[in-house]
């Protein structure tokens, strides 16, 4: 079938293509099928890059101990996979604030977080300048959540296309694999003994 498409796609006129595409896409988006037609040719949207990324934070997180983040990271994930995408926005932005609150041991707004994480160190590896504009990318989350998944929409149903639940989920899980990383490279490592300098290394016999 997508052959089919791909070749017919070859006869269609310039002005013709991009409504083409975006009724194939819509559709696509519709039955929830993860394939996306681009200047005539399919590829595969839930690629192995974005799972690989998102095993990757869960793993981190269950090695950090951030059960809280996990689970609500899990469900996330769950609620996406089901086409529930205003949840799965809250939750993945739920679950990065668990992440930052079990680092820093205090509560407060996503964006309170975001600045006490810089103010604690875990952006002292790159030079002062780019620190807030990091803080600034890091507060993206917790926008989508307000304007799409966490806050009353008034008078109208806001219905939540699916890509914006993807976009909330994956940013959810490189920001936790980050942030995890960067408080992990804090911690202190664990002393090793020196040989005792009574002990001769050579045997006397």
């Amino acid at each position: 079938m997508f052959d089919v498409i791909e070749v017919f796609y070859t006869f269609l006129s310039d002005a013709r293509c991009g409504d083409f595409s975006k009724d194939i896409n819509d559709s696509m988006i519709d039955f929830r099928c993860p394939w996306r037609l681009s200047d005539g040719e399919f590829f595969e949207v839930d690629s192995e890059f974005f799972h690989l990324l998102l095993d990757n934070s869960a793993d981190f997180l269950r090695a950090a101990g951030f059960e809280g983040a996990l689970d609500e990271f899990r469900k996330a994930r769950s609620d996406l996979s089901v086409g529930d995408t205003k949840d799965a926005i809250h939750k993945a932005n739920n679950s990065f604030e668990s992440t930052l609150k079990a680092i820093l041991g205090t509560a407060g707004t996503a964006n309170d977080l975001c600045k006490k994480f810089q103010k604690n160190g875990f952006l002292d590896d790159v030079p002062a300048e780019a620190r807030p504009v990091i803080v600034n990318l890091l507060t993206g989350l917790s926008f989508l959540r307000h304007k799409l998944g966490g806050h009353g929409q008034g008078p109208e149903v806001v219905q939540v296309p699916t890509p914006y639940a993807q976009l909330a989920v994956t940013l959810a899980g490189a920001f936790n694999l980050f942030a995890v990383q960067q408080h992990l490279q804090k911690q202190p490592k664990p002393e090793t003994r020196s040989p005792s300098p009574c002990l001769d290394t050579e045997i006397p016999f």
